[in-house]
């Protein structure tokens, strides 16, 4: 019953996302994108004097220690404290009941246990973890200009992994973001494409390269006034899929406001398409391609992200490069135009509900 009072209490008290209003959402975000004068704030006083840390921790500190301790801590501690008690009270952590009643508990208890942990999980998948994809492209353009004006650095590689197949420990999408005192290999050769059809055509290759595929339309899977969503022709992972800016922009630090939204609302319909394939959480790798951080003008370069999903015919059945593909070329199980038209097909309403998307 305590621990119920305190889970209770924690909704109740708005602590829950979904339990927020508009203001308290902005208020939670903006604790995770301080501005760099709170930034400067805090490190003068966490490299300051013993006093100066105290003063700049009070505040946390009493709430931890007050409010939150009663509304959240207090019921959970308590309560497992007092089935601590009962259980050893009543002989059963040290061994002195029958096998059966341990067998029976275990029987009960481990189904219980297992269903409201997984019933928490596929909730927290529901809701997306509650951060709207606007927030996190913020965050993702904050970094990629504040990692790439530190002296040195010469390339931001923002990317995400989403799935135990593609090594994320969480269900949620496990973003990364390195910055590189080089251009890393993949990008080098992007460079090198992007630079010399410039200079042998007078015009960016995406650029091209998207207004034919708009031409056409067989690969599209989606789009909208900023962004299109398509599966290149040079495709080798089953469901690869590449994000393009309609606009020459040569990475995130030129998307404005309007931009940034677009940005969101590609990658939440795409991440839905992916989703309804297989009825499953589709795992991918997802990262961004744009100009280099060294200090330079980059008209070549143009935006896009790549999207290599390992799935092939089923949510446990995925393509593995091994054998001929490593030794000799890639092989591809069905062309683009096939894997277009499916994701196409997927739709945009989630297979778990719109609550979902």
């Amino acid at each position: 019953m305590l621990l119920g009072v305190g889970v209770f209490l924690t909704v109740g008290h708005g602590m829950a996302w979904e339990g927020m209003s508009e203001a308290e959402r902005a208020a939670e975000l903006a604790m995770w994108a301080p501005t760099p004068a709170q930034l400067a704030e805090q490190l003068a006083a966490l490299q300051g004097s013993y006093f100066d840390v105290v003063a700049h921790r009070a505040f946390f500190v009493f709430m931890a220690q007050t409010m939150y301790f009663l509304l959240f801590f207090f019921w959970r501690c308590g309560g497992m404290m007092l089935l601590g008690m009962a259980l050893y009270k009543w002989s059963f952590l040290d061994g002195r009941r029958s096998e059966r009643a341990y067998l029976l508990a275990a029987a009960t208890g481990v189904p219980i246990g297992l269903a409201l942990a997984w019933y928490g999980v596929m909730e927290l998948e529901r809701v997306r973890f509650g951060m709207p994809e606007r927030t996190v492209v913020d965050v993702w353009r904050e970094q990629f200009l504040e990692l790439g004006s530190i002296p040195g650095i010469q390339y931001v590689q923002i990317f995400e992994n989403r799935g135990a197949m593609m090594g994320a420990s969480n269900p949620h999408p496990h973003c990364q973001i390195w910055a590189n005192a080089h251009l890393p290999t993949v990008p080098a050769r992007e460079q090198a494409s992007l630079t010399g059809y410039r200079a042998k055509h007078g015009e960016c290759m995406l650029c091209r390269y998207l207004a034919a595929e708009l031409e056409i339309m067989e690969r599209v899977v989606c789009e909208n006034a900023g962004f299109v969503a398509l599966v290149p022709f040079w495709a080798i992972w089953p469901f690869e899929m590449m994000i393009l800016s309609r606009t020459h922009l040569a990475g995130v630090a030129e998307l404005d406001s309007a931009g940034r939204d677009l940005l969101g609302d590609i990658l939440r319909r795409v991440s839905i398409r992916y989703d309804n394939l297989f009825a499953v959480p589709l795992p991918n790798s997802m990262g961004f391609h744009q100009q280099p951080t060294d200090g330079l003008e980059h008209p070549e370069w143009h935006l896009h992200l790549h999207f290599f999903p390992p799935l092939l015919r089923s949510a446990t059945i995925r393509k593995f490069s091994v054998g001929y593909e490593m030794l000799a070329m890639p092989q591809r199980d069905f062309t683009p135009e096939m894997a277009a038209a499916r994701l196409r097909e997927a739709g945009e309403v989630h297979y778990r509900g719109p609550q979902a998307g």
